[in-house]
C-alpha cells in the first residue's frame, strides 16, 4: 500500500510539474515546439496554435512534412538535421508562411536536447516574431532615404534659385546702372524705354519667383487661404489659351484650345486656377519643339466633375522620372540632350493647389511622344447654368 501511494504521490507531482511547465511555455510570447529524435512534434505552446492557426492535437507525432508545404518543409528538416548532427545551438532567420495567407519574420534558434548519458534524444525550437521590428526598421530606412531626398532636392533648388534669382536681378542691376542721373543723356529715348521694359520684366519674373516660393511655403505650412468664387471656366480657358500663345509665338508654337461642349462654371480660386493651367501651358511650350500644337481642352466627366487637359508632342518624360516630378525643388532634363531653365517649383506647386481644391493633378506621358498634363475638379466644385 506505501508502494502504490508513493507512485501516486509521484504521478502528481510530475502532473504538476508538466501543468508548470505548460502554463510556462503557453505564457511565452515565443513560438515553442519540441520534436523527438525522429523530427515529430512532442509538444507545442499556445502561441504555436495562434501563429499557425493549428491546434496542438492537430500536429503532436506528426512531422514538419505533414503541417508545412513541400519548400518549407525541406527547408525545416534540413535546418533541424543540421542542429540534430552537429549537436549545437543554430539560429537563423526564416520566413514562415502559412495556409491563409499571412506570414512572420521570425529568428528561429534549435537547440539539441540531450539524455543523461549524451545522446540526443529531441530538438527544441523556438521562434522569435521580428515582424513588427523588421516593419519598423524598413519604415525608418525609408523615412531615411526619403529625408535624404529631401535634403538633395533642397540643395539642388538651391542651386537653381541662386542661377533663377542673379539673372533677373542682374538685369535689373544693370539696366537701373545705365539709367542712372548723370548717364542717361548717353542713350536715346527708345534705348530708355528698353531698359526700362527690361527692367520690369525681370522685376516681375523675380516676383513670381518669390511668390512661387511662398506659395509652396504657405501650403506646407497649412496657412495657404482659398478665395473661392463662382467663375466661366469656358471663357477662363480660352483667354488663358490667348494669353499662352503670347508665349507660343516666339518658339514658333501654337496653343490650340479644343471646346467639345459647353463647360458649366466652377466653384473654385479663380488666380489659382489660372495659376495651375499657365503652369501647365508654359511647361508644354517650353518642351515642345518649333512647328508643333500644344492643346488645351476641358470636359465634364463621367462623374460630373471637370477635367482640365493640356497634351504636347514634346520630348516627353521617362518613366523613372516621372515617379519624382512631382517633388517639391525637383527640376527634371526630359532627356539627356536639353536642359531648361526653372527652379522646378511649378509642377508640385501646381498639384499642391489642385489638392487643395480637392481635386488631382496627373502625368501620362512617353520619351519623344509627349506629355498630357490632367486636372481633375470633384463634382461639387461643378456649378450647373440654370
Amino acid at each position: 500500500m506505501q508502494g502504490i501511494a508513493e507512485d501516486n504521490k509521484i504521478r502528481t507531482e510530475l502532473d504538476e510539474s508538466r501543468e508548470l511547465l505548460r502554463a510556462f511555455a503557453d505564457n511565452l510570447p515565443q513560438f515553442v515546439t519540441l520534436k523527438d529524435a525522429g523530427g515529430r512534434f512532442q509538444f507545442v505552446n499556445k502561441r504555436f496554435g495562434e501563429w499557425t492557426g493549428y491546434n496542438s492535437e492537430d500536429v503532436i507525432g506528426k512531422t514538419v512534412h505533414e503541417i508545412y508545404d513541400a519548400e518549407q518543409a525541406t527547408q525545416f528538416a534540413a535546418q533541424d538535421m543540421e542542429a540534430f548532427e552537429s549537436r549545437s545551438v543554430l539560429s537563423s532567420e526564416l520566413e514562415l508562411s502559412y495556409p491563409d495567407g499571412h506570414s512572420r519574420t521570425v529568428i528561429s534558434t534549435r537547440f539539441p536536447i540531450f539524455s543523461k548519458n549524451g545522446d540526443v534524444i529531441g530538438l527544441g525550437t523556438i521562434n522569435y516574431d521580428i515582424s513588427e521590428r523588421m516593419q519598423v526598421e524598413a519604415s525608418r530606412r525609408l523615412a531615411l532615404a526619403d529625408a535624404e531626398r529631401a535634403n538633395q532636392a533642397k540643395s539642388e533648388f538651391l542651386a537653381h534659385m541662386s542661377h533663377e534669382l542673379r539673372t533677373p536681378l542682374n538685369s535689373i542691376l544693370g539696366f537701373s546702372q545705365l539709367l542712372r542721373a548723370g548717364e542717361s543723356s548717353k542713350y536715346s529715348e527708345e534705348s530708355k524705354f528698353q531698359y526700362a521694359g527690361d527692367i520690369y520684366a525681370s522685376g516681375k519674373h523675380l516676383l513670381a519667383l518669390i511668390n512661387d516660393v511662398l506659395d509652396v511655403s504657405k501650403i506646407e505650412s497649412g496657412e495657404f487661404m482659398l478665395s473661392e468664387t463662382v467663375f466661366d471656366l469656358n471663357e477662363t480657358l480660352r483667354d488663358l489659351s490667348r494669353v499662352a500663345q503670347g508665349m507660343a509665338t516666339s518658339k514658333g508654337l501654337k496653343i490650340e484650345y479644343i471646346q467639345e461642349q459647353d463647360l458649366p462654371n466652377i466653384f473654385a480660386d479663380k488666380r489659382i486656377v489660372t495659376q495651375i493651367v499657365l503652369n501647365l501651358l508654359s511647361n508644354a511650350v517650353k518642351f515642345s519643339a518649333k512647328g508643333k500644337t500644344v492643346k488645351l481642352s476641358g470636359i465634364l466627366d463621367q462623374i460630373d466633375g471637370i477635367t482640365i487637359s493640356v497634351m504636347d508632342s514634346g520630348e516627353g518624360i521617362s518613366v523613372s522620372n516621372l515617379r519624382k516630378i512631382f517633388e517639391p525643388f525637383i527640376q527634371i532634363r526630359r532627356t539627356s540632350q536639353h536642359a531648361h531653365d526653372g527652379t522646378g517649383l511649378g509642377l508640385s506647386l501646381s498639384k499642391k493647389l489642385t489638392e487643395l481644391h480637392g481635386g488631382s493633378l496627373e502625368l501620362e506621358s512617353q520619351l519623344g511622344k509627349g506629355t498630357t498634363a490632367t486636372v481633375h475638379f470633384p463634382p461639387n466644385r461643378t456649378i450647373h447654368r440654370a
